[in-house]
């Protein structure tokens, strides 16, 4: 774990692409992307199944070794209307059963603005962005302009390419600028998206299963 500083809060940037806020025991990851697989293979493309339950079990998993008591998705918990099949239905249902005790916040993401319905039926209290847990700002879309106070979102996917001799690495990354912080998507079928961060900011790349602090002014790992 690397700790993240947000105003007065401390969190804990996960190499599983998840944060954890300790003095709440709230879990977040955002742009999991749920049914993705599904919604390509009705376009036609080939996709290898099991996904859904790789992601879920992952989250399972980080909710049972952080004795966990909230789970809050960022946004895009699913992919879009043709990623609700019955199946997906079911295995949300399974999850949702198996963390009765934990309370579970879906921020609607740009994906998944229509599934509100399904995610109160799920068993999730579904906010709009910007709603507030402890202080701090829940967004799926980081907020443009000024942030007076801390924030959290996805929808970017964050990450920074590194250039080698003879190579080019892109990794996934959590990026702080001032109060607010963007994590890099969790789903395993997730694209990135490259930035160019600045020297003030904090980016904190992910390695496999380790976390490295990037220093941006040089493009290195620091």
């Amino acid at each position: 774990m690397t700790e993240i500083t947000l105003g007065a809060e401390s969190f804990f940037a996960l190499a599983e692409r998840a944060l954890w806020w300790p003095r709440t025991r709230t879990l977040f990851v955002a742009d999991v992307h749920l049914g993705k697989a599904e919604s390509l293979r009705a376009t036609g493309r080939a996709l290898p199944i099991g996904a859904n339950e790789t992601d879920l079990d992952r989250i399972s998993r980080l909710l049972g070794a952080h004795a966990a008591a909230r789970f809050v998705i960022l946004g895009d918990w699913v992919h879009g209307p043709t990623s609700l099949t019955a199946q997906l239905d079911r295995a949300l249902q399974r999850f949702r059963e198996a963390h009765a005790s934990v309370e579970c916040v879906l921020v609607l993401g740009n994906h998944d603005r229509q599934a509100r319905a399904e995610g109160e039926r799920w068993g999730f209290r579904v906010c709009a962005e910007g709603g507030m847990l402890d202080g701090i700002a829940c967004w799926h879309e980081p907020p443009s302009g000024r942030v007076a106070g801390p924030s959290l979102s996805g929808h970017l996917h964050p990450a920074v390419a590194l250039h080698g001799r003879n190579e080019r690495l892109t990794l996934p990354c959590f990026w702080r600028r001032g109060p607010s912080l963007v994590l890099p998507a969790f789903g395993a079928l997730t694209g990135t998206f490259q930035i160019d961060p600045a020297p003030d900011d904090e980016v904190i790349l992910v390695v496999g299963r380790k976390l490295v602090r990037y220093v941006a002014a040089s493009r290195r790992l620091g």
